[in-house]
C-alpha cells in the first residue's frame, strides 16, 4: 500500500466507533435541545415558521409545520434514528436520516447554531458515506459469511474525513497565531492581554487554572494551544501515512485533553469537546482496537474485498450522499455565521450548513456581556425576567442564568429590527413564559419590563481575585408590554 493511501485508509473498527460516538452526541444534544423545542422551534416561541416563508421547505422538514407537538415529533424519530445507528441496526437508512434531520433542525432555527452543530453536520454526513456497520453492529450480527481479521477502508468519504480534520484545526490554530492583537503568541505586544487570560474567567474552573498559572503560564498556554491545533492534525496525517501509530494516538490525544481542558474552564463547551473527541476516532489507528489480529465479522462473501483489506464498490446510497459532503466541505469562503438577516432562503442556507470556517476564538475578549430583563409584576414587586424571576441584580453574574443557545436570544431580537412585528413573538415570549406557568398567582404576572443588553470592560492588569471587570455600562434593547 502506498503512503497516500495509508494515509486516508480507516480501520473498519475506528468507523464503527465513530459512528457510536457520533450517535451519542446526537441523542446527548437532542437531550439538551428538547426543554428549548417550544422557545426556539415553534410558532409559540421566538421564531414562527412565518420568519421562513422564503425556505426551501423541502430541505427543512421541521418547517412545515409550525407546532410544538410537530417539532416534538420529528425529535423524538430523531432519537429513534440516532439510537438505531448506535445499534447499528439499518445503517444504510438511519444513519442518512440522522444527518439530514439534524440539518433540518438547524435550519429551522439557524441564529441558534454554534459550533458544535456544524461538527455534527459534517461529520454526520461523512460518515453516512462510509460502511460504518461493518463491525459492532446488529447489521455485522445478521450478516452471513465467515470470521475474517479486521478490513479497512480506502474511499473518497474516508479521505474526506481526515482532510476535514486537519482543516478545521488549521484554519483554527492559523487564525489565532496571525490574529492582528497577538493576543496568542509566545510574547504578545506591549498592553495586549494573553487570549486565554479574558476567557476563563467565566467558570470555577476557569478561574482556578487562571490562579494556578498566572499571566505568564496563561501567555504560554495559549500559545502552545495555537500551535498545537495547527500542526498536531499534519502529524497525525503524516504518521498515518507513515505507519506510526503510536504518533498518530499521541496527536489524536493531545487534541483530546486539549479539548477537555476547554470544557472545563470555558462555558457552553462540554458538547463541543465531546464530539470534536469523537471526530479524532477517524484517525484511530487498527492498533487501538488490539491489532490486525483481532477478528470481526466481515459482511457477506459477495461484498468481500478485491484486494486484501480494503473494500471494493460503492453502494448507491452513497453515490447520492458524496456530492453534498463534497460540497458542505470545499464551500470554505464564506466567514459569516448563519444569519436569519439573509435577503433570501439560499443564503442563509449557505451560512448555516455550507460554513467551513473554523477560526473561532481569535481574538482576546476585551469585555463581557450579559441581560437583564427587569419586569413590574401586578403586585408592584419587580423581578428579572431573564433570570427566571430572580432578584434584580445589575452586577456581572458569576454564572449566567441562561447558557447555551439562549445566548442567541438576542441575535434574534436585532433580526428584527425596523420590522416591529417580526421581532413580537420574542419579546412575548418571556412574558409568556413567566406568565404562563400553572401556580401564578394574578398579582405576580408580569404587566412588563425592559430588556437591557450590559457590557463591562475586561480588568486585564487584575489580580486573579473575584472582581476583574470595570465599570457596567448598560443599553436598552427593549420596552415591552405583556399583552
Amino acid at each position: 500500500m502506498t503512503a497516500l493511501a495509508r494515509a486516508f485508509t480507516i480501520d473498519d473498527r475506528s468507523l464503527a466507533a465513530l459512528r457510536i460516538g457520533l450517535a451519542v452526541c446526537v441523542l446527548c444534544e437532542l437531550a439538551d435541545r428538547w426543554p428549548l423545542l417550544d422557545a426556539f422551534y415553534s410558532d409559540e416561541g421566538i421564531h414562527p415558521t412565518t420568519d421562513l416563508a422564503d425556505w426551501p421547505r423541502a430541505l427543512c422538514v421541521h418547517a412545515l409545520f409550525g407546532s410544538a407537538a410537530w417539532v416534538r415529533a420529528l425529535s423524538v424519530a430523531h432519537g429513534a434514528c440516532a439510537a438505531a445507528m448506535l445499534l447499528g441496526a439499518g445503517t444504510r437508512i438511519v444513519a442518512p436520516l440522522t444527518w439530514y434531520l439534524y440539518a433540518s433542525l438547524t435550519l429551522r432555527n439557524c441564529s441558534v447554531a454554534y459550533i458544535a452543530d456544524r461538527y455534527l453536520h459534517f461529520f454526520l454526513l461523512l460518515v453516512a458515506c462510509t460502511p460504518c456497520a461493518r463491525v459492532w453492529s446488529v447489521d455485522a450480527a445478521r450478516a452471513e459469511g465467515v470470521r475474517c481479521t479486521p478490513r479497512a477502508t480506502l474511499s473518497l468519504a474516508t479521505a474526506l474525513l481526515r482532510l476535514q480534520l486537519v482543516w478545521i484545526y488549521a484554519d483554527a490554530g492559523a487564525g489565532k497565531l496571525l490574529d492582528a492583537e497577538g493576543a496568542w503568541r509566545f510574547s504578545p505586544p506591549d498592553g495586549v492581554a494573553p487570549a486565554l487570560d479574558t476567557m476563563v474567567r467565566h467558570t470555577a474552573g476557569g478561574r482556578v487554572l487562571r490562579t494556578a498559572l498566572g499571566r505568564d503560564g496563561l501567555r504560554l498556554l495559549g500559545a502552545s494551544v495555537a500551535w498545537l491545533e495547527l500542526l498536531a492534525p499534519l502529524i497525525a496525517l503524516v504518521a498515518a501515512a507513515t505507519g506510526r501509530p503510536r504518533t498518530q494516538l499521541c496527536a489524536g490525544g493531545a487534541l483530546c485533553a486539549m479539548h477537555a481542558g476547554i470544557a472545563l474552564t470555558m462555558n457552553n463547551s462540554v458538547l463541543l469537546g465531546l464530539v470534536a473527541c469523537v471526530a479524532w476516532l477517524a484517525y484511530a489507528p487498527a492498533e487501538l482496537w488490539g491489532g490486525r489480529n483481532a477478528t470481526t465479522e466481515p459482511p457477506t462473501p459477495r461484498a468481500a474485498p478485491r484486494t486484501a483489506g480494503h473494500t471494493a464498490g460503492v453502494s448507491v446510497h452513497t453515490w447520492v450522499l458524496l456530492p453534498a459532503a463534497l460540497a458542505v466541505c470545499a464551500y470554505n469562503a464564506r466567514t459569516s455565521e448563519c444569519d436569519v438577516r439573509a435577503s433570501s432562503g439560499i443564503e442563509r442556507l449557505q451560512s448555516a450548513l455550507l460554513h467551513n470556517r473554523w477560526n473561532v476564538f481569535v481574538s482576546g475578549e476585551d469585555h463581557v456581556t450579559w441581560f437583564v430583563a427587569p419586569a413590574r409584576l401586578a403586585s408592584g414587586r419587580v423581578v428579572d425576567l431573564w433570570a427566571r424571576g430572580a432578584s434584580l441584580d445589575w452586577s456581572v453574574p458569576a454564572r449566567a442564568p441562561r447558557t447555551g443557545r439562549w445566548k442567541s436570544f438576542a441575535a434574534l431580537a436585532f433580526a428584527g429590527d425596523g420590522e416591529p412585528d417580526r421581532a413580537k413573538p420574542l419579546w412575548d415570549f418571556l412574558c409568556a413564559e413567566w406568565n404562563g406557568a400553572a401556580s401564578r398567582e394574578p398579582t405576580e404576572r408580569a404587566l412588563y419590563y425592559k430588556f437591557w443588553l450590559l457590557s463591562a470592560p475586561l480588568d486585564t492588569d487584575s489580580a486573579e481575585g473575584n472582581a476583574p471587570y470595570g465599570e457596567p455600562r448598560k443599553r436598552l434593547l427593549r420596552s415591552h408590554t405583556c399583552s
